[in-house]
C-alpha cells in the first residue's frame, strides 16, 4: 500500500495545484508520525529490557529450552521472524522512496525564493536539504523521526515565537542537530548515574567516603546537568576523575585516533581463536542488524558478545542503509583474578535476561553499562579442559594403548602405502628381480666379469657406503649370530684400485650365480669386501678363517645355507619403501613377541579395505609388512615391561613430537609412528572414560580410525599445525601435556576443542560511558599518574566492566589480543 501510494505521489503535478499538494503534504505528515510509532513498536519487540534497563519488556519472548518449547511458542517465534522482515523490506526499499516523495512535495511548497538574498539562509538550506537527503538512504528511521517531528511542530505552529525566520529545510537541520544531541544527553546522564551507582557498591575500606560523594552529587545535579549539555553541544566525552564521581569535560576527541589502524594480532596464543571466529560472528551479526533484531545503531556503537572464556568487543565505525563497517577487538583469556571478575559478571546478566524460565519484571543489574539485546549464531571452537590424572597412568590403559598401537600401526601404515604406492613399488621393483632377497655367503661367488662399468670415483664411493651401512645394523639381524664387527677405517681402503671391468651389482639385485673365476691383482679388494654388511640379507656371516689352496683363498668350513626371506611383490600391493627395512637392532626374543602380538586378520581386513584384496591373495605379502610393523612397535616399546614401566610420560611425549631417540627415517616418525601413536592413546581414553569397548569390534574402530584421521588434530597447542587446524576449521582439536602439581606429583591435562554452531549472546555498550573511561585513562596517563605501578583505573569493576573497557582501547592506550582490520 505505501509503494502504491508513493508512486502516485510521484506523478502528482504539484506546481499546477499548491492547495492539493499542502492537503497530501499534511496527510502524509501524519502518516510520518504513525510509521514512527509502528517502527518503535517493531523495534521494541526485540528489546529484553526498557526504561534505561529497569523494567523487563512484555514484547520480549525468551525462547527457552529445547524439551520445553510449545507450539505456542514456534508461533510466536515465527511471528516474530515475519515482523523482522516486514520491518527490514520497509527500511531498506518502501520507506526512503516514499520519504523522498515526501521530500519532493515538501520543497516545492516550503522553497521560499526571497530568502535566496541572504547567503547565510541559502548555504543553511543547502546543509540541510543535503543532510536530510542522505539521511533518508542512510539512516532512514532517524529520518522519519525528524520528519515526523518537523509535523508536529509545524502543526502546532510553534515557530510563532521564533523572530527569525527560518526555511523549513534549515529547520530540519536544526531538528536533526537537536534530536543527536538529546541522544547522546540522555546517554551522558545514564553515565553519570552508572558511576554514581558503583561508586556505592565498592568496598568501605577502598570508598569510605562514597556516601559523601553521592550525596554532594544530588545537592549540584543542576551543575552536573548544566555540565553534560554543554558536553554534549561540543560533542566532548565526559570523564569522571579516576573513575570517582567527580566529572568534567574532557577534550573534543573523534571517534578513532586514525582513520584506519593496520590489524593487529600478538604473539598471544590465545589470539587465533579470535582469528578464526570473527567473520563468522560478524556475518551473523550483520544480518540480525539488518533484520531489525539488533536495530537501531549508529556509528560509534559498541557490542560486546560472551562465549565460554572468550570476549568479543565489536565496534561500529560506519554504517548505512544495508551496510556497515566493523572492528572486532578480542581481550585476553581469563587468566586472572581481574578478568574473571568482569566476566562472571557479564555471564551473570546474560543468564538472568534469556536463561531464566521464570525472569521477574525487575532488572537485577539496572545501571550497568551492559545491556542484553539478543543471541546470534557463530561458528566457533568449544573449549573443553579435563584432568586425566587416575585414568591416564593405570596399567589397564597402559596395556591397551600398547595393543591399539599395533592396530592403528597397521592402519596408518597401508594407508600411508595406498597413498604414495606407485612410486614406492616403482623404486622397489628397480631393486627386487624375481622376488627373492638373497646374501652371498662368499666373495669368491662373485663374477666380476658381470660387474657394470664403473669408473674410479664411483668404486670409492662404493666402499664409504658399504662402511656405513656396516656400522648399522637392521632390526631383523639376530644380535646372537653377529661377532663385533671393528672400526672400518675408509681411509685404510687404497683409493686407487687395480683395473678391473666393473663394480659389485647393485645391491639387493637378482640370485649371484657360482662362478669362481679368480683374479690375483683384486685380491687385496676382495679381502676388504668380504666382510662387508650387504643390506637385504637377515644375518651377517660370522668371520671364518681362510686358507690359501693353490693360490686361491677359500673357506676352512663349508658356507652355511643362504637365510631367504620371502618378499614377493605384487603389481597392486605396494611394500614398503626400502629405507625402512632398516631399524636399530631388536633382539631374536622381542621380535618373536612382536610377530605374535600382529593380529593377521586385521592385517588381511585392513588391507582390504584399502586394496579390496580378499585373504587368499594377500597372505603372500604379509611377511612385507609384518617387518616394518616390528621395528616400529620395537621402536616404542623396546621390551614388553616397558609397555607398563615407562608410564604415561610416553604419551606426553607423543604429543610434544618428542621421539627424538629413534633413529629412523623423518617421514616414517612423522607419517605413521607419532599418529598411530596418538591415534591409539585417543581411542584408549575414549574407551577408558566412556566405557565403549570399541576395541572389540573391528568395524567399529575402523570407523574410529577413520574420523580420527579425517576430522581430529593431536598435536601440542605450541606447535605451529595447531593453529593452522583452527584456522583450516578442523572439527576436533585435543592435546595432552603433564603438568606439576603442589605435592610435586604430575598432572595429566587434556583440552579438547570442538567445532560447532554456538550460541553467542550479544549486549550493547553505553557508548558514552566507553568513550569517557577512555577519556581518563588518557588524562591519567598524560597529567594525573600516581606512584602505583598498577594505574587504578584499569581495575576491575564490575558495573563499569572498566578492566575491559581499557583493554579494548585504541593503541597506545589499549592491549587488545586480536584487532581486526575494518570489515564491511
Amino acid at each position: 500500500l505505501l509503494l502504491i501510494l508513493t508512486i502516485a505521489f510521484s506523478f502528482i503535478d504539484i506546481t499546477s495545484n499548491q492547495q492539493r499538494a499542502g492537503i497530501i503534504l499534511h496527510y502524509l505528515g501524519w502518516t510520518n508520525i504513525l510509521l514512527t510509532c509502528i517502527l518503535g513498536m517493531v523495534n521494541s519487540v526485540d528489546d529484553v529490557f526498557m526504561f534505561f534497563g529497569i523494567l523487563r519488556s512484555p514484547f520480549y519472548f525468551s525462547k527457552p529450552s529445547f524439551s520445553t518449547i510449545s507450539i505456542k511458542d514456534d508461533k510466536e517465534s515465527i511471528l516474530k521472524i515475519v515482523i523482522r522482515h516486514i520491518r527490514n523490506i520497509l527500511i531498506k526499499y518502501l520507506l526512503p522512496i516514499y520519504l523522498l516523495t515526501y521530500l519532493k512535495i515538501l520543497f516545492f511548497l516550503k522553497y521560499d525564493k526571497e530568502t535566496m538574498e541572504n547567503m547565510v539562509s541559502k548555504i543553511f538550506k543547502a546543509i540541510g536539504l543535503i543532510r536530510i537527503l542522505r539521511y533518508i538512504w542512510q539512516y532512514t528511521g532517524f529520518a522519519l523521526s525528524e520528519l515526523a517531528i518537523y509535523h508536529l511542530y509545524t502543526f502546532f505552529n510553534l515557530k510563532k515565537g521564533i523572530p527569525i525566520k527560518l526555511n523549513a529545510f534549515t529547520e530540519l537541520l536544526i531538528i536533526g542537530f537537536l534530536r543527536d544531541r538529546l541522544v547522546l544527553l540522555s546517554k551522558k546522564l545514564y553515565f553519570v548515574a552508572v558511576c554514581s551507582v558503583s561508586s556505592l557498591e565498592e568496598r568501605a575500606s577502598k570508598r569510605s567516603y562514597a556516601g559523601c560523594l553521592f550525596q554532594l552529587n544530588i545537592l549540584i545535579s543542576p551543575f552536573l546537568l548544566c555540565l553534560a549539555i554543554i558536553s554534549s553541544i561540543l560533542q566532548c566525552p565526559l570523564y569522571a576523575f579516576f573513575s570517582l564521581p567527580i566529572f568534567g569535560i574532557a577534550y573534543p576527541r573523534s571517534r578513532r585516533f586514525w582513520p584506519d589502524a593496520p590489524t593487529h594480532s600478538s604473539s598471544d596464543s590465545d589470539a587465533i581463536y579470535y582469528e578464526q571466529m570473527h567473520d563468522s560472528f560478524l556475518t551473523s551479526l550483520h544480518s540480525k542488524l539488518n533484520c531489525g533484531k539488533l536495530y537501531p545503531y549508529e556509528p560509534g556503537d559498541h557490542f560486546l558478545a560472551r562465549y565460554e572464556d572468550k570476549i568479543l568487543w565489536t565496534t561500529v565505525l560506519e554504517c548505512g542503509n544495508g551496510y556497515a563497517y566493523y572492528r572486532v577487538k578480542g581481550t585476553e583469556l581469563q587468566h586472572t583474578s581481574c578478568h574473571s571478575l568482569e566476566a562472571t559478571r557479564i555471564d551473570d546478566i546474560f543468564r538472568i535476561a534469556f536463561e531464566e524460565d521464570k525472569p521477574s519484571l525487575f532488572n537485577r543489574f539496572a545501571f550497568h553499562c551492559l545491556t542484553p539485546i539478543g543471541s546470534i549464531e557463530v561458528k566457533t571452537y568449544s573449549d573443553t579442559k579435563n584432568v586425566l590424572t587416575g585414568i591416564i597412568e593405570a596399567s589397564d590403559t597402559l596395556k591397551l594403548v600398547a595393543e591399539l598401537y599395533l592396530k592403528t600401526l597397521i592402519w596408518y601404515l597401508l594407508k600411508y602405502l595406498k597413498e604414495t604406492g606407485k612410486s614406492h613399488s616403482n623404486e622397489s621393483a628397480n631393486k627386487i628381480s624375481g622376488g627373492v632377497f638373497i646374501r652371498s655367503e662368499s666373495v669368491e661367488a662373485i663374477n666380476l666379469d658381470s660387474w657394470p662399468p664403473s669408473n674410479e670415483s664411483t668404486w670409492v664411493e662404493t666402499l664409504r657406503q658399504s662402511a656405513y651401512i656396516k656400522t648399522h645394523k637392521p632390526t631383523f639381524v639376530d644380535d646372537d649370530a653377529i661377532d663385533e664387527v671393528s672400526d672400518f677405517e675408509i681411509d685404510d681402503l687404497p683409493l686407487t684400485p687395480s683395473k678391473r671391468k666393473g663394480l659389485l651389482p647393485p645391491i639387493l639385485n637378482e640370485e649371484i650365480g657360482s662362478s669362481k673365476n679368480n683374479r690375483n691383482s683384486e685380491e687385496s679388494i676382495i679381502l676388504q669386501l668380504e666382510n662387508i654388511f650387504i643390506p637385504g640379507g637377515i644375518e651377517n656371516q660370522s668371520r671364518v678363517p681362510k686358507k690359501e689352496i693353490n693360490g686361491n683363498f677359500t673357506s676352512i668350513t663349508p658356507p652355511k645355507t643362504p637365510i631367504q626371506i620371502s618378499f614377493t611383490q605384487s603389481k597392486d600391493l605396494p611394500i614398503p619403501p626400502m629405507d625402512w627395512l632398516h631399524f636399530p637392532s631388536l633382539s631374536s626374543i622381542r621380535r618373536e613377541e612382536i610377530y605374535s602380538d600382529i593380529d593377521e586378520e586385521w592385517l588381511s581386513l585392513i588391507l582390504y579395505n584399502f586394496f579390496e584384496f580378499q585373504e587368499d591373495q594377500v597372505n603372500y605379502n604379509l611377511d612385507c609388512y609384518k617387518h616394518v610393523l616390528c621395528g616400529c612397535f620395537g621402536s616404542i616399546y623396546e621390551s614388553n615391561v616397558d609397555i607398563t614401566s615407562k608410564g604415561p610420560n610416553l604419551f606426553v611425549n607423543a604429543f610434544h613430537s618428542r621421539f627424538t631417540n629413534l633413529i629412523l627415517p623423518d617421514n616414517l616418525i612423522s607419517k605413521i609412528i607419532t599418529p598411530a601413536f596418538k591415534c591409539a592413546i585417543k581411542l584408549a581414553l575414549d574407551e577408558k572414560i566412556f566405557y565403549n569397548n570399541i576395541s572389540d569390534s573391528k568395524e567399529d574402530l575402523i570407523e574410529a580410525i577413520k574420523e580420527i584421521d579425517n576430522n581430529w588434530y593431536l598435536g601440542n597447542e605450541s606447535e605451529l599445525k595447531w593453529n593452522d587446524s583452527i584456522i583450516k576449521e578442523v572439527p576436533h582439536l585435543f592435546s595432552l601435556k603433564g603438568v606439576e602439581g603442589r605435592s610435586k606429583n604430575t598432572l595429566y591435562r587434556s583440552r579438547l576443542l570442538s567445532l560447532q554452531i554456538a550460541n553467542v549472546y550479544v549486549g550493547k555498550l553505553n557508548s558514552e560511558l566507553v568513550h569517557g573511561l577512555w577519556a581518563s585513562l588518557n588524562l591519567e596517563l598524560l597529567y594525573l599518574t600516581n606512584d602505583d605501578d598498577e594505574r587504578y583505573s584499569i581495575q576491575a569493576e564490575e558495573r563499569l566492566l572498566r578492566n575491559l573497557t581499557v583493554q579494548v582501547a585504541d593503541p597506545p592506550l589499549g592491549y587488545a589480543i586480536f584487532t581486526s582490520s575494518p570489515l564491511r
